[in-house]
């Protein structure tokens, strides 16, 4: 989606197709009068227009038929209009975006002459008149007319083998999805969105930069609640990123009025499909796919519905179309606030896990975190396996050592010449954490005169030399604007030099509004 959340897959022209997602219970024998009033409620939710059902079949065939090693060289509008299909098999990648290239010209070129010997096909070429007998075949809309069909050429590259292995990935997930759109009071078939966007991997993300199970840019994302930072990127976590999808799905729902309108706006923006509804005058999702022309209402956009739909009948019936196809079991985790920072190492080491099963349930650590050795954030949730209670898990990490006992954040104003690795030596702190403390994402971008949150801590020999108690026992309180040290001292009936003592801090004048500091018990 690239105004809103994902990247619509469907956009890209050649190796990054639009892949699907399923329902894991097929339909199995005859059908109750439940399932039937079922059925009858989701097609009421969400409809099949009779000027999508091209579409729609297209994009089964894509789904199902054409594996990634073939694209389908089609018209865009009619999509049932297909000229060839390009085996690439053989060829590197780079000779394959050739060839198709080269066959999208072709076409272009047989359709120009075709448009200019229209009703003469005595002055056809064989293949031309192959393609001219399809053209007369279709049922002309007048919106596209078929003598312009030279502009429309179109490759789509398959994607069966992808649907396939999201078959099988989605069952880690299909039950925590349900879950939370049942919570939300939205339809369950929304669930196939995270197929159409990434084939259901965490890990997936676009050109666009859109990230996640759910493609969220991450301008929508932070909208919405993720955090994003140098060590995080919670659009690649799986629950998280789900209620926030749903929620975005709800509120489309809430300001459009109906289910295609709020699955079509995940792809196109809330306030694109509103611009659609007002210059159409029109909900109907068929006549603003057929008849819309936006600037922005690309070919992702007109066919994100129809994926959708598509999805939900292959899905549904996933068996049907793909043998020996079994889901993966669902995955069973347990979210755990780690409340101070920690390293995966000693997160493994103490909970007795591989790093490596951590880092596999908990896709939304950045690279800092998992290669280069940096502090998770205190606020962040860990995902670990629920086979392990909460106590033993929260036990484990909370008996976790830090690089010393973090009291709050000092601020630092950038002098010419300054680097975030000059600052952190300066503060005893690090480049990483001090990143992530200001949502840093690049340490280049740093400038002169901008005003940086700095962790402080108390190193660990100096916490360890007070009594236990004292850290035990202390407050935490948020400085306010105007207070110094010595109005907090008597305020909470302890002296100066105790509160400097136990934050670390070498001048009682430097302490800022907005700065954590840990009060002794008075």
């Amino acid at each position: 989606m690239k105004t809103t959340a994902g990247a619509g897959i469907a956009a890209r022209l050649f190796f990054r197709p639009g892949v699907i997602f399923l329902v894991l219970i097929p339909l199995i024998g005859s059908m109750s009068i439940a399932e039937s009033n079922t059925n009858q409620k989701e097609a009421q939710l969400f409809p099949e227009p009779v000027s999508l059902k091209a579409q729609i079949e297209f994009w089964k065939k894509v789904f199902t038929v054409y594996p990634s090693t073939q694209v389908v060289i089609h018209d865009n509008r009619y999509m049932d209009l297909i000229y060839e299909i390009v085996d690439v098999k053989p060829y590197t990648e780079r000779e394959a975006r050739e060839i198709v290239r080269n066959k999208r010209e072709k076409y272009k070129k047989i359709l120009e002459h075709i448009a200019g010997s229209w009703g003469k096909p005595y002055r056809m070429t064989r293949e031309e008149k192959r393609i001219y007998l399809m053209l007369l075949d279709i049922p002309e809309s007048p919106y596209f007319p078929v003598k312009k069909a030279m502009y429309r050429v179109r490759a789509q590259t398959g994607c069966a083998d992808r649907f396939r292995d999201g078959i099988v990935r989605s069952g880690k997930y299909d039950l925590m999805v349900r879950k939370i759109f049942r919570a939300k009071r939205a339809p369950e078939e929304l669930a196939y969105l995270p197929l159409v966007e990434s084939s259901f991997d965490p890990r997936a993300r676009s050109h666009a930069g859109a990230a996640g199970m759910w493609q969220f840019m991450p301008g929508t994302a932070r909208l919405y609640g993720l955090k994003i930072n140098s060590l995080i990127d919670e659009r690649r976590d799986p629950v998280k990123a789900t209620s926030a999808a749903a929620a975005l799905l709800s509120d489309n729902y809430k300001a459009l009025g109906s289910w295609p309108l709020a699955v079509t706006a995940y792809n196109h923006g809330r306030q694109g499909v509103k611009n659609a509804v007002k210059k159409m005058k029109s909900t109907d999702i068929g006549v603003i796919v057929e008849q819309y022309d936006g600037r922005r209402f690309s070919f992702a956009s007109r066919n994100f519905y129809a994926e959708f739909l598509a999805a939900v009948d292959v899905g549904s019936n996933y068996k049907t179309y793909f043998k020996n196809v079994q889901p993966d079991p669902p995955l069973h985790t347990t979210k755990t606030r780690l409340n101070k920072r920690t390293t995966l190492d000693r997160s493994a080491k103490r909970f007795g896990l591989k790093k490596e099963d951590i880092v596999e349930l908990n896709p939304a650590l950045q690279a800092s975190v998992v290669w280069s050795g940096a502090a998770m954030p205190s606020y962040y949730e860990l995902n670990m396996p629920a086979t392990r209670s909460n106590t033993a898990v929260e036990r484990a990490l909370f008996e976790t050592e830090d690089p010393g006992v973090f009291s709050g954040f000092e601020t630092h104003r950038v002098q010419k010449g300054e680097t975030l690795g000059k600052i952190a030596a300066s503060y005893g702190s690090t480049v990483t954490e001090i990143m992530a403390a200001n949502e840093i994402t690049d340490p280049d971008t740093v400038m002169y005169s901008q005003v940086l949150k700095i962790p402080s801590r108390i190193p660990i020999k100096r916490a360890r030399s007070l009594k236990p108690k004292t850290i035990a026992n202390a407050k935490k309180y948020l400085v306010r604007r105007g207070q110094t040290l010595s109005i907090i001292a008597k305020k909470f009936n302890t002296s100066i030099g105790q509160i400097s003592s136990l934050n670390g801090i070498k001048d009682p004048c430097r302490i800022v509004s907005g700065q954590w500091l840990l009060i002794p018990e008075g």
